[in-house]
């Protein structure tokens, strides 16, 4: 390899880690912190049927096998099997060319890439809604919905053929201590202490 070689090298790597940065900061921790922060306001984090599941649906125990997506609205948490067969369907974002391509070399593959993934780490209890609890929350006017919190890792960022995989040592961690809420939902809002203010302000 020739030192002219190395130098082109050295520019694609760069590049290809200015955009792993970009897509973190612009795209993925922006959508997971809306989706977390939506969860605080009442509005439960989409989920399959295998982290929120109602009693005898056959819900299992899924902690540190979760995945959050970050490109696909309304998909939200799955589980590791879940998360195998959203990201292996054609039909979504994750399967985009543009998107599924080694991102120093542009290399494309379907059987032959290494996903780079972003851990998050719920260091306070979110909430979560299967599709069947959110039609059930949407008939009964009450929000039902599971806890859930631990460490999972986001769908992949990037992609990275055999020849770049690790080019860029990636130990970034998106770290969630909750929030306060930014609005009241009607549902989960406690209307007990709200009328107690008003009459606090009251002449």
């Amino acid at each position: 390899m020739t030192q002219t070689d190395d130098g082109l090298d050295e520019v694609f790597y760069t590049l290809a880690a200015r955009k792993v940065r970009h897509l973190l900061e612009t795209a993925v921790e922006p959508r997971i912190r809306y989706m977390l922060q939506r969860a605080v306001d009442g509005h439960p984090v989409p989920a399959c049927n295998h982290i929120a599941a109602l009693p005898g649906d056959g819900g299992e125990d899924t902690s540190g096998l979760a995945m959050i997506d970050w490109m696909c609205e309304g998909t939200g948490i799955l589980c590791w099997e879940c998360a195998k067969g959203h990201l292996t369907d054609p039909t979504t974002r994750h399967r985009d060319p543009r998107h599924e391509c080694c991102i120093v070399c542009g290399y494309a593959s379907t059987t032959n890439l290494h996903p780079m993934l972003t851990l998050v780490d719920l260091r306070e209890q979110t909430v979560v809604a299967s599709d069947k609890m959110q039609r059930i929350s949407g008939l009964s006017g009450q929000v039902l919905a599971h806890s859930f919190s631990g460490r999972i890792a986001t769908t992949p960022v990037v992609w990275e053929c055999p020849a770049h995989d690790g080019f860029l040592d990636s130990d970034v961690t998106i770290q969630w201590s909750g929030a306060l809420p930014t609005s009241r939902s009607p549902r989960m809002g406690n209307k007990r202490t709200k009328r107690k203010n008003d009459r606090k302000r009251k002449p």
